[in-house]
């Protein structure tokens, strides 16, 4: 009687052995291997296409300055979430899953400098690289999540040299260029909200500086 007793008890034991034996990951937070829960892309930052920065717009009355402005290159970034295994079924409106990125470093490249770019080649840095950036931008798995972030500042186009390429001038004895090319890249840190892990993800933008024609 003693005995029938104790098998209920003995099968649990025998079946948490071989869980434990098997390395069963049982609080559902990552997949095995330690990924995360969902795969995340940025399928889109400015359209996928490089950033034409105006240094300095007329506005719409082409012959009066009262409505001229300096632009700020504000670009769109879109991030796309799917489930890292595509046997899970998910739920619309679930948690399971959802990233949260909270910030961003942009880096300009430039090998002779760590701390941003030098666009004259006069041996300072024109524009400084941004660390921990804000942002905040919800991607709910199998969907999008749209932000923006700031790459050229009003700031950085009113002083030399960048302001050398437009009306707003200042110290550009010896500045003859009309445009310049430089790339930068971008990282976004988020972190899945259901597991705490952190995602990062770095893509590339090419920014050119001049002053264009305004419509």
């Amino acid at each position: 009687m003693n005995n029938h007793r104790r098998l209920p008890w003995a099968a649990a034991l025998v079946m948490a052995l071989g869980i434990a034996a098997l390395g069963v990951t049982m609080n559902g937070c990552k997949e095995k291997g330690g990924d995360t829960r969902n795969i995340v892309d940025v399928v889109s930052l400015n359209g996928n296409g490089p950033l034409m920065s105006d240094v300095y717009n007329l506005g719409s009355k082409k012959e009066d300055s009262s409505d001229d402005f300096v632009p700020v290159d504000v670009v769109e970034v879109t991030f796309q979430s799917r489930p890292h295994d595509a046997a899970l079924t998910i739920q619309p409106g679930e948690p399971f899953g959802s990233v949260r990125f909270h910030s961003y470093d942009l880096v300009w490249v430039d090998k002779n400098h760590t701390d941003g770019v030098d666009l004259d080649g006069n041996g300072t840095v024109d524009l400084k690289n941004v660390r921990g950036g804000a942002m905040n931008v919800v991607v709910p798995i199998g969907q999008t999540g749209q932000g923006s972030i700031v790459v050229v500042s009003g700031g950085e186009k009113v002083v030399p040299p960048i302001s050398c390429l437009g009306p707003v001038g200042g110290n550009c004895s010896g500045n003859s260029a009309v445009e310049y090319k430089v790339q930068a890249e971008i990282t976004f840190h988020g972190v899945e909200e259901t597991s705490g892990d952190a995602i990062t993800l770095t893509r590339g933008l090419l920014v050119d500086i001049g002053d264009y024609a305004d419509d």
